[in-house]
C-alpha cells in the first residue's frame, strides 16, 4: 500500500484510503492513501500514464474508483457524484462556453445554483475577474481572448462557488513558455491569498518545484515520493524520482564498506540510505551541480581527475561533459559561467574534481539504468 501522511498538524482536509482504481484489466491506481492539509499546495507529479489524472478525476467524482475512500473536511464524499462534491476544476482546455460573454462564464454556476440575486452575481462576477486581472474582459467572448486570458477566465470560473477544493488539470501546458511562466506565479499568489487548498496535475518538473508546498511523484499507478521540493529535488527516495525530478548522473558502483562505495576505480564515501551487503551492485546518483571543481585539492574527500570531453553554453552556465578513466559513460556537471571563465575550462583540459559525500545518493541497481 501506498501511504502518506501530511505534513503539518492536524485534522486534513482531503483524506484518501486505499484507493484502487481500474478500467478492466488495467489497474490505473494501486491501493493509495494520501492527506493534504487545509490550506495547501500539493502537486501531482509523473509522466504520461502514471495516474495523476485518475486520481484528481475520482477526488472531483468524475471517475468513482474501483475501492478506497476520500473524505474531505471530515465528511466522507467516496460515491457522491461531482454535482454534490465541493470543489472548482480547471482545465487544459479552458473548457469556455464560446457562445457566452467572459462574464456569463463567470457566472454560469451562480446562474445555475440558483437564489443568487442578479445584482449578488454581477458583483461577485466582477471581483473575481478583478482578482484574476482581467476587469476589461466582462463583455469579450472567448475567441477574442489569448490562452492565458481564457485560462484566468477558467480560474476565476472555478472560484466563483467559493469551493473548498480547487483541482487544477494540467492548466498550463496548452500555453507557451512566456505565458506560462508568468501564469504559475500568477496562480501561485493567488493560493497564497485565498488560501484555498489546491491540488494540481502536471507533467511539468519546473511548474511543481516553483509552485508546490508539496510535491506527489506518481509512477505507474503508485505514489514514489511525498515531500516539500527541496525534499523530493535533494533527497529522492528512488532512481525514478531522481531521473524525473531535474537532472541526475546514475553511475554503477559496488559497496566497498559500510559507507562506502567504488566507481570507476575511485573509492568515494557516501550515506548508504539502503544497507546492501559489501560486494553488492548499486546505482550512485549524483546532480551536476553537485559536482564541485573550485577549491579542490589532492586531499578533498571524494576527489578524482577528470578530462574535460565537451563544453555546452547553456546561458547562465555551461554543462561539461568529463571523461573519468575507467568510467563506462561520461559525466555531466554544471559550472557557473564564472567559475568557468576564472578556472578557464575548456575542452581538452584535465580537471580535479570532488563529488561531495553529502551529496550522494545510492540506489539499488535499476534493470534500466547503468
Amino acid at each position: 500500500m501506498t501511504e502518506v501522511s501530511g505534513s503539518a498538524q492536524g485534522a486534513p482536509y482531503l483524506r484518501i484510503e486505499r484507493l484502487v482504481k481500474q478500467f478492466g484489466s488495467f489497474t490505473a491506481l494501486k491501493d493509495i492513501s494520501l492527506q493534504i492539509q487545509p490550506g495547501e499546495f500539493v502537486c501531482f507529479l509523473g509522466p504520461s500514464g502514471c495516474g495523476k489524472t485518475t486520481l484528481l478525476r475520482a477526488i472531483a467524482g468524475l471517475d468513482i474508483q474501483t475501492s478506497g475512500r476520500i473524505f474531505q473536511a471530515g465528511k466522507e464524499i467516496s460515491t457522491l457524484p461531482a454535482s454534490k462534491r465541493d470543489f472548482g476544476i480547471v482545465f487544459q482546455s479552458y473548457a469556455l462556453f464560446p457562445n457566452l460573454t467572459v462574464e456569463a462564464n463567470v457566472a454560469y454556476g451562480l446562474v445555475s445554483r440558483g437564489g443568487v440575486s442578479k445584482v449578488e452575481v454581477k458583483t461577485r462576477v466582477a471581483d473575481l475577474l478583478q482578482l484574476v486581472g482581467m476587469p476589461e474582459a466582462a463583455r469579450k467572448y472567448p475567441a477574442q481572448l489569448s490562452g492565458g486570458q481564457q485560462q484566468r477566465v477558467a480560474l476565476a470560473r472555478a472560484l466563483a462557488l467559493s469551493p473548498g477544493l480547487l483541482l487544477l488539470d494540467e492548466p498550463l501546458s496548452a500555453l507557451d513558455a512566456r505565458v506560462r511562466a508568468h501564469l504559475r506565479g500568477e496562480i501561485r499568489h493567488l493560493h497564497q491569498r485565498l488560501k484555498i487548498t489546491t491540488i494540481m496535475v502536471t507533467h511539468d518538473q519546473e511548474e511543481a518545484l516553483t509552485m508546490a508546498d508539496r510535491i506527489v511523484v506518481m509512477n505507474q499507478g503508485v505514489i514514489e515520493q511525498v515531500g516539500t521540493p527541496t525534499e523530493v529535488y535533494r533527497k529522492p527516495s528512488s532512481a525514478f524520482v531522481a531521473d524525473f525530478v531535474g537532472t541526475t548522473n546514475f553511475l554503477p558502483a559496488l559497496v566497498t564498506g559500510p559507507a562506502t562505495v567504488r566507481y570507476a576505480g575511485i573509492d568515494l564515501s557516501c550515506e548508504l540510505d539502503i544497507r546492501p551487503g559489501v560486494g553488492h551492485d548499486v546505482t550512485l546518483a549524483v546532480r551536476p551541480e553537485d559536482i564541485v571543481v573550485r577549491g579542490v585539492t589532492a586531499g578533498t574527500p571524494n576527489s578524482f581527475t577528470a578530462h574535460v570531453a565537451d563544453v555546452e553554453f547553456l546561458g547562465s552556465f555551461c554543462r561539461v561533459e568529463l571523461k573519468v578513466s575507467g568510467g563506462a559513460s561520461n559525466l555531466l556537471a554544471d559550472f557557473s559561467i564564472n567559475l568557468v571563465r576564472d578556472l578557464a575550462i575548456s575542452e581538452g583540459m584535465d580537471l580535479m574534481l570532488a563529488m561531495p559525500p553529502e551529496r550522494l545518493r545510492v540506489f539499488p541497481r535499476a534493470p534500466q539504468l547503468p
